[in-house]
Formats: C-alpha cells, sequence, structure tokens
C-alpha cells in the first residue's frame, strides 16, 4: 500500500532524523540571512538570531499544531523572528538601525500589511530555491536531471528536450515527475501552492 510521504514539518515533529534537522536548516537559513541582512540587522549578529530562531523551532517543533496550512507555519516563523530580534538587542543592549529594523519588524506582526506580504514572497521564492538546490544535489548525477532543467530553466518544451536529449518524450515526462514529486514533497507545508 502506498503511503503519503510525511512532510519535514511532520517528521521534525515526530521523529526527526539529523537529515531532516540539515534540510530544514538549508531551506530557512538562506531566507532569514537574507532577511535579517536587508533590513539593518549587522552582520556580525545575523548568524547568532538564526541560531536563536533555530532554537526556538527545535524547542517547540513537538507541541508545534499543524493545521495543513503554510500561513501558520510562515506565521510562527515571522512572529518568532521579530521577537528573537526583539530579545536579542535588549539582552544585549545593542540596536543599531533599531528604528529601520524596528519599523519592519512591527510591520510584519500584520499578516495583512504589505510588508508581511512581501515577507511571504520572499519566504517562498527562498525555500523553493534552497529546494531546487537540494534537488540538484540528489539528481545530478541521474538521468532526470537534465530533462527537468531544460524545461524548468531554459524554457523548452517537453518535445524540444526529448529531441535535444535523444530520448522518448514519454521517458522525459517520467523523469520530469520524479523531480516534481521530491520538490512537492520537500518543500509540503512550507510554500503557498498556486
Amino acid at each position: 500500500m502506498d503511503t503519503t510521504p510525511l512532510t519535514l514539518l511532520e517528521r521534525l515533529r515526530r521523529e526527526p532524523n539529523d537529515d531532516d534537522w540539515q534540510r530544514f536548516f538549508e531551506l530557512y537559513r538562506p531566507f532569514l540571512r537574507g532577511e535579517f541582512l536587508a533590513h539593518g540587522v549587522s552582520p556580525s549578529d545575523v548568524d547568532d538570531l538564526i541560531q536563536e530562531v533555530m532554537l526556538a523551532w527545535h524547542g517547540k517543533v513537538k507541541e508545534f499544531e499543524d493545521d495543513g496550512t503554510t500561513n501558520k507555519f510562515r506565521n510562527w516563523l515571522r512572529v518568532t523572528a521579530r521577537h528573537r530580534y526583539l530579545n536579542h538587542f535588549r539582552d544585549n543592549k545593542r540596536w543599531h538601525n533599531r528604528g529601520q529594523i524596528d519599523s519592519y519588524f512591527s510591520g510584519i506582526a500584520d499578516p495583512a500589511s504589505e510588508i508581511s506580504k512581501r515577507w511571504d514572497r520572499e519566504h517562498d521564492m527562498k525555500v523553493l530555491q534552497a529546494a531546487l538546490e537540494r534537488a540538484r544535489e540528489k539528481f545530478k548525477d541521474q538521468a532526470c536531471w537534465p530533462p527537468f532543467e531544460m524545461i524548468f530553466s531554459k524554457g523548452m518544451t517537453a518535445a524540444e528536450t526529448a529531441a535535444a536529449l535523444g530520448m522518448r518524450i514519454g521517458t522525459v515526462y517520467v523523469y520530469q515527475s520524479r523531480v516534481l514529486k521530491y520538490l512537492s514533497e520537500l518543500v509540503q507545508g512550507m510554500i503557498e501552492d498556486s
């Protein structure tokens, strides 16, 4: 019997292994780093803040109630990043660019604000980019990666890809499907379906 694979968030809640935590870190570190740096957090503080957010998730993951919506986790991440930022700078009595950063983190607290909507778009884009990198590493030495890359990166049709690689169009679709399935499982529950 075929069972639905657990999402990364579900695995982290139930019985995570080191690969699950590494995958989560690889998906979220680039996003958090980019957000913190883009909004005035000094490079010397960014890694500390990322670590604090990751530790907060590690401590809360077992009690996190996932209702199957992407927004619940993103909202948790948004609020946690804001609180970790405030606690970090209050505890260390260092407020670099406080006005700019306070304005940003106040804006992301409101899910309807433009800042919050931009956070969501950036979040989805960075998580998807990280997932694509992970897929590239997983499939780079397999026959399914070149067709996928030709279709999604170069915009070629399946027929053009089949002709260029000397394979049947059905094979191109099968290879494309394998990579898409992996990507879907990797980001399930983490980015908006659109």
